[in-house]
Parts: structure tokens; C-alpha cells; sequence
């Protein structure tokens, strides 16, 4: 297992979450804690190893959170377990702010190194106690951006030396994820995405494409260049700028993904997306009518998912509650409920107002 436990972290007072199984799913409404909770993950899969005190129980991360969330006012208390800090990771880290970076990573690469040359005209400029002070009262010390902005910053600065690499043996989900995008992904000169869609010939610059291969594109890049079983891969709203149809498509991708090998971690408020993998979990269960439902939906084997390989967390009342998973699927109460609210708001004033038109006089 490797959990990850914590205590007052923004909104979350306590809560525990274990990142072995191949899929975990993070949930619950806006200002739950969720993107702070994925935060904290990559962070410890990434940074947590040097700055680790031993204790009896496991581990204990000190001073993480002015790397990992870029602010030095987060009293936060952390412990994870010591394979998670002691193991070497391949984390990469898909943003919700993903879409945005790859059109200004490379002038938010250039503030970065103009800073940084302040910092060495300090340095030059004094003698050691002086330049701490000042690069101090700068803030120069504290990082900019949290680091999985950071990181991906620097991912999407890369695409044309990644794009040189050899090809993964995950190169079939790249297709796949390029015909939900309906369209090829491609890296030109300057190392910004293309995009060529469907039965055309012209390779659209990225800013011309739609917000869907904005927001997956980079995603396609990876599995094409750059995937290798083990890696954990952490998504947050996979779902971002995707049609309710696409996010399905999207659910059975994730669920590959999760099943070839790399540990994936999504934080989502997707209704369509956990539906979908709830039925992926059912039709994992061997019953009679499911070889009907596999060729009327046009499911294939390799969608399903086990539902002892789904680790699934609510984030509500200021705390982490996991949520069973058993061969019968997955169910959100909260994501249920407010979907049925909304369903019988709309019959409401749907029959209402019909009422109304028939009584009205001729």
C-alpha cells in the first residue's frame, strides 16, 4: 500500500488516501481540497525522498509545502508511507490550467531565467549573509508556481525534443486518444502542437484548434514518447472542455491506461466519466447478456476495469471518505443526488408549465 495521510491541508482537517491500486479517482465539489489533495501526492512521489525524517510509523515530509504549493503559510502535518519516499518515481502531472500553458510556456520559461539572473547579480554582487538577505526580500526563494504548473511548464517547453524520441508501447492509446480528437497531433519547428484534423491536409496551429485538443493534446505526446509502465500519471479534470459523448470515450481510455500498467490518479467532477467507469467495473464481472452488451455498446475486453484495481475518494465535510467499489460499480451519493435534483427540477417546471399552456384560455 502506499497511503498518504494528512491533516489541514486547505480545507481538509484530516484525511487518508492510498495511491497503490492502478486507478484512483479523487471527487467532490469545487474548494474540496481535491487539487491541493493531487498536489500533495505528486509532490511526495517527486520531492518528498531528501527531506524525510525517520519515525517509527513511516515517514514524515518536513518543509514540503514551499516546493510543492509555492507558499511558505501552509501548517500542514504529512505522513506517508516509506515506499512512497523511498521508491524512485516517474510522475508526470496533467493541470487543470494545462490548456493555458502551452501557449505562454515559453515566455513564462524566459521570466523565469530573468529572475534567476537577478539572482546572480546578487549573488556577484555581495558577500553570502547579504545575498541570502536580499534574495530573501525579494521572495526569490519561494517558487513561483506551484510545482506541478511548474513542471508541466517545463513538459510543454520540451514537445520537440520528446517529439525526436521513439515511439512507446503505448503508442496504440496515442491513436486512440487521437481519434477521440478526430484528428492527428503533431510537433512543428518551434515546438508547439499541431493539430491536423480528420480528412484534411493543413495542420492547424494550436491556438486555432479546439479547446478538446488543447486540453489532451500534451496527453497524446506522452503516451506517444514518453510512457513506461510503472510511471504514475496524475490527471486533474480529465474531463476539461469535453462534450458529455467524448468524456465516455475518454473513461474507456483512462481505463486502458490504468490497465496497461501506469498508475493513474484522476480528480474529476465528471458524472459521465465515473458512470462510465462504473459500468466498466460492472461488465469486468462475468454475467449472462454481457457478450449482447458488449457488441451493442462496442465494448472491447481491454476497457474493463477490476473493481479491486479502482482506489475512489470523496472529498466532503472537510474530510476524505473512501468509497467502496464492488462488482455492482461505483456510486457517488453526491453526484447522484445533485444530477437527481436536477432532473426533477427540470420534470417541475417542464409539466408546470405545460399545465399552464393547456389551462390558458383560447
Amino acid at each position: 500500500m502506499k497511503k498518504i495521510k494528512v491533516e489541514n491541508l486547505g480545507v481538509i482537517k484530516e484525511g487518508e488516501v492510498d495511491i497503490s491500486k492502478p486507478l484512483t479517482i479523487f471527487t467532490g465539489p469545487n474548494n474540496s481540497g481535491k487539487s491541493y489533495m493531487t498536489y500533495l501526492v505528486y509532490g511526495c512521489l517527486k520531492t518528498a525522498s531528501p527531506q524525510i525524517n525517520k519515525k517509527t510509523n513511516g515517514l514524515s515530509i518536513k518543509e514540503l509545502t514551499s516546493e510543492v504549493f509555492a507558499v511558505n503559510d501552509l501548517d500542514i502535518n504529512v505522513a506517508c508511507s516509506k515506499n512512497i519516499l523511498t521508491e524512485i518515481h516517474r510522475s508526470y502531472f496533467f493541470p487543470a490550467e494545462r490548456s493555458s500553458i502551452h501557449f505562454f510556456s515559453i515566455e513564462l520559461l524566459q521570466k523565469k531565467a530573468n529572475a534567476l539572473n537577478e539572482v546572480a547579480k546578487i549573488i556577484q554582487s555581495n558577500d553570502a549573509e547579504t545575498s541570502v538577505k536580499k534574495i530573501k526580500e525579494n521572495g526569490a526563494l519561494i517558487p513561483r508556481y506551484p510545482l506541478p504548473i511548474s513542471d508541466y511548464l517545463s513538459y510543454s517547453s520540451d514537445f520537440k525534443y520528446f517529439a525526436k524520441q521513439p515511439k512507446t508501447q503505448f503508442e496504440d492509446l496515442a491513436k486512440e486518444l487521437e481519434t477521440i480528437l478526430e484528428g492527428k497531433i503533431s510537433v512543428n519547428a518551434y515546438g508547439s502542437l499541431e493539430f491536423k484534423p480528420k480528412g484534411t491536409r493543413k495542420k492547424l496551429a494550436l491556438h486555432l484548434s479546439s479547446s478538446m485538443v488543447k486540453s489532451l493534446g500534451g496527453l497524446v505526446i506522452y503516451l506517444r514518447h514518453l510512457a513506461r509502465e510503472h510511471d504514475h500519471l496524475i490527471i486533474d479534470e480529465p474531463e476539461l472542455n469535453l462534450h458529455p459523448s467524448t468524456q465516455v470515450k475518454l473513461a474507456r481510455l483512462l481505463a486502458k491506461i490504468a490497465n496497461r500498467g501506469i498508475k493513474l490518479l484522476i480528480s474529476t467532477h465528471s458524472d459521465y466519466i465515473i458512470s462510465e467507469l462504473s459500468n466498466l467495473i460492472l461488465l469486468a464481472d462475468d454475467f449472462e447478456g454481457k457478450k449482447g452488451l458488449q457488441k451493442k455498446y462496442h465494448y472491447k475486453k481491454d476497457d474493463f476495469v477490476k473493481a479491486e484495481d479502482v482506489g475512489i475518494y470523496a472529498f466532503q465535510n472537510d474530510t476524505i471518505e473512501e468509497v467502496s467499489t464492488s462488482e455492482q460499480g461505483i456510486e457517488i451519493d453526491k453526484i447522484r443526488k445533485v444530477i437527481g435534483d436536477m432532473n426533477q427540477r427540470s420534470d417541475d417546471i417542464y409539466y408546470i408549465h405545460l399545465d399552464s399552456l393547456e389551462d390558458a384560455p383560447i
